[in-house]
């Protein structure tokens, strides 16, 4: 995005411009609320505290891709920027900062959007799901990969 400083450009692609297409494919009913206000205040008042290891507030995925994103934050002075870890379905999930608006944005085949959880629960801070999903090369929720990033924690 313009105006950004360069180190920051390079952690943004972890949104939906990541992922190069977009389909000119009406969608049949309006984009799923990626952020209740619970949510949503839950995320700026982790954003406060920067020094944090925080639960992932919110799990967004493409039901019609691989991508998957556990957000733990917002940025207070640009609620719009999210931070959490991404896992684009390329094997390298990574921690990194993501546009709401992009993924709000986007839409995929069948005119199908970026999904939130309704079911997730976060159970561990965002280190221990960013260690397992290194070990796996993608994100998990369960398995002996976070459990493993789990005991090496306590």
């Amino acid at each position: 995005p313009e105006g950004l400083a360069e180190p920051f450009r390079a952690r943004v692609h972890t949104g939906a411009g990541a992922l190069r297409h977009r389909h000119p494919v009406n969608r049949l009913e309006p984009p799923m609320d990626l952020l209740t206000s619970e949510l949503r205040e839950q995320l700026l008042a982790n954003g406060r505290n920067r020094d944090g290891n925080h639960v992932p507030v919110v799990k967004w995925f493409n039901p019609a891709g691989a991508a998957t994103w556990l957000l733990t934050d917002s940025d207070p002075e640009d609620p719009d920027i999210l931070f959490g870890l991404a896992d684009l379905g390329f094997g390298c999930p990574e921690l990194g900062s993501v546009r709401l608006s992009e993924l709000q944005d986007y839409t995929g085949p069948f005119g199908l959007g970026i999904e939130r959880d309704l079911y997730f629960t976060g159970r561990h801070p965002i280190s221990v799901y960013a260690k397992a999903a290194r070990e796996a090369g993608r994100i998990v929720e369960s398995g002996p990969e976070l459990d493993a990033a789990a005991k090496a924690r306590a």
